[in-house]
């Protein structure tokens, strides 16, 4: 499994590998639209545009809660993410739990049919967010570097984290499904941290840390690397195992369509995902690119001295 596609001039702002029988990719656009492909091999499956979609006055009306009915992919699986102009939608596995990051700062968390705002506490907007599918545990990431976990509704968490803030900030999060612990990066420095608040492992990285993914089930972490361009894999305790260039990656996969030019040197990473198979989808600017993780260079690992 090793494939290409040009599918915009603009960069894509997001890449979701969708699991199921017959798995599938999701591709954002920068116009918050969503094109699906067959994980296999790119055969188009469908889109849904979601830049006219309004916002909602009150998300418990019959058209909103009609609405987000539909947030499914073709093969029958909940979106994890929505993109929408002013908003983000988290969703559980099920769909029965769902989390507004509206582009203000406000977190408002969905279950049972009811609609309730999380307690910043004081602590600025909300930046970045994360869902655990599974569990229903909720992290968000306060402009002013506290990290709020939720369980539902219930803060359970509240700690301040020594991360880069302000403009040269790149604030990242996410969660894998059932495991209680999230990711975390502020483009340099890259952590796991446990529901208390505790961090597991951390790393300063040599190098700028732009997109990032976690499998679902822990095993892989992706990161993008900004200033070389390199997809870099991480196991669970932050031990690089595996990494290469995305231009190599593209230019070794099989190209979808008939004409289609590589992307340019000063074009970036824009967008990373890793399944629990170690499939791996990534965009360099427009371009769209899965590949597995054998594709990549294995990384030496250190041994004992006998």
């Amino acid at each position: 499994m090793r494939w290409r596609l040009h599918l915009s001039t603009q960069p894509v702002a997001a890449v979701q590998l969708i699991p199921s029988d017959k798995p599938l990719v999701a591709v954002w656009d920068s116009r918050h639209t969503v094109h699906y492909y067959t994980q296999a091999d790119a055969t188009p499956s469908g889109e849904q545009p979601f830049d006219r979609a309004p916002l909602p006055d009150d998300l418990a009306t019959d058209f909103w809660q009609e609405f987000t009915a539909s947030l499914q992919a073709p093969n029958g699986q909940y979106l994890p993410t929505i993109f929408m102009s002013g908003l983000s939608i988290y969703q559980s596995r099920d769909g029965r739990l769902r989390l507004y990051h509206f582009h203000d700062g406000d977190l408002v968390l969905e279950v049972e049919g009811r609609h309730i705002t999380l307690d910043r506490d004081g602590d600025g907007r909300f930046l970045a967010v994360g869902l655990d599918r599974s569990l229903g545990l909720c992290a968000a990431l306060s402009e002013r570097g506290g990290l709020h976990i939720f369980q539902q509704h219930i803060r359970i968490t509240r700690v301040a984290l020594d991360l880069t803030l302000g403009m040269e900030a790149r604030l990242s999060l996410a969660m894998p499904d059932g495991l209680g612990w999230l990711l975390i990066s502020d483009g340099r420095r890259v952590m796991t941290v446990d529901s208390a608040g505790r961090i597991l492992h951390q790393f300063e990285a040599h190098f700028a840390v732009g997109t990032l993914a976690v499998s679902p089930n822990g095993q892989y972490i992706a990161l993008g690397d900004v200033d070389d361009n390199l997809i870099r894999v991480y196991d669970s305790t932050l031990r690089p195992t595996h990494q290469k260039h995305a231009i190599d990656l593209i230019a070794s996969a099989r190209q979808v369509q008939l004409i289609a030019s590589l992307p340019g040197r000063k074009v970036g990473i824009s967008a990373v995902d890793i399944s629990d198979k170690g499939v791996i989808g990534f965009a360099l600017g427009g371009v769209v690119c899965v590949v597995d993780l054998k594709a990549l260079d294995v990384l030496p690992q250190p041994r004992p001295l006998l």
